[in-house]
């Protein structure tokens, strides 16, 4: 049985919900109203049926093998102490940095260049850095940004490149844009605008390392969570077991049940990190929910909670990568 809050406006529309569950089970028998109630009890049940749909498509993935990795957006962060918040983040557990290129076009702000991505390099030498490029030519970049590709202890790649779908495909260069990534050395995602359906990245999601999954519009503010696009993640975990799906916008350790839920296991969160009370056990949180609810662990085999008090007693340790992706 499904299992999740649902909220309806009256008691008669959690009755008929309650009917339409019982109608499912063939091992309960169900008396019929009467003829007389039929065609406004079979209205009210086919639209709590369509209501229901998307609800019932996300609500658990099964069980994937994929890391729970959680990835601060530094897009709001002081830049004047970049470097210092970065290393916060990372000493608090955070698994990768997210860096959000924008070009003032394709999204209306304007934040940083590859400049700022090498330095980052220079500062964080064995930390993956996760470039999501919300530029109208990606094309244009994609050397000067594998300036900064470095590879970790193990040989995995430690600079991915993300861009958007909605920038090549009407111009017939997703293709293009994919190998050239791929010819410069880095890794390859691709990422949709909560408009565009999934079956346009299905097309190309064999080829890519990450499909993300934008969960606000891009350059919009004030926006909330967006939890019917986990449709979109269940629709690439059910096709790519081993896949990494990335969601980005408006996730915090309040929201981040339903992406971990429908399969997502890199979390991009801004203000769910750096705006958190205790980033420590937000982040930590976060990742136990991916955990427990997308690789389908229990209690005691999640990571341990940490919280802002625990790291700044423990004594400094080496960053270990996580993000080693086996798309």
């Amino acid at each position: 049985m499904l299992k999740r809050d649902v909220m309806f406006s009256g008691g008669v529309d959690a009755l008929l919900l309650l009917l339409l569950l019982l109608r499912s089970s063939p091992s309960l028998p169900l008396r019929c109203p009467p003829a007389r109630c039929m065609s406004t009890t079979r209205r009210r049940i086919d639209h709590l049926t369509q209501s229901m749909a998307g609800v019932v498509q996300f609500c658990q993935c099964q069980p994937h093998r994929c890391p729970g990795l959680i990835g601060p957006s530094i897009l709001d962060v002081d830049k004047c102490v970049l470097a210092q918040e970065c290393q916060r983040s990372l000493t608090a557990g955070a698994d990768y940095l997210h860096l959000d290129v924008m070009d003032g076009h394709f999204v209306p702000t304007i934040s940083f260049g590859p400049s700022v991505i090498a330095n980052l390099r220079a500062s964080f030498p064995s930390v993956f850095l996760d470039v999501h490029m919300m530029v109208s030519e990606p094309e244009k970049f994609v050397a000067q940004v594998a300036v900064a590709n470095a590879t970790g202890s193990a040989g995995e790649n430690l600079l991915q490149y993300l861009f958007h779908i909605e920038t090549t495909e009407p111009r017939g260069k997703t293709q293009e844009v994919i190998d050239l990534v791929k010819a410069n050395g880095m890794l390859v995602g691709l990422a949709l605008n909560p408009a565009t359906p999934i079956e346009e990245v299905l097309k190309y999601s064999e080829q890519v390392d990450t499909v993300l999954v934008m969960t606000v519009v891009p350059g919009k503010g004030g926006q909330s969570f967006m939890v019917d696009m986990m449709d979109k993640v269940s629709a690439v975990r059910q096709r790519h077991a081993g896949k990494f799906i990335e969601v980005d916008g408006g996730v915090k350790p309040a929201t981040v049940e339903h992406a971990a839920k429908a399969g997502a296991n890199m979390i991009v969160s801004g203000s769910g990190v750096y705006k958190a009370p205790d980033m420590a056990e937000s982040i930590s949180s976060m990742r136990r929910s991916v955990e427990r609810h997308g690789n389908g662990l229990g209690e005691s085999e999640l990571s341990p909670l940490r919280r802002d008090a625990d790291v700044a007693q423990a004594a400094p340790a080496a960053f270990v990568n996580r993000c080693v992706l086996a798309g």
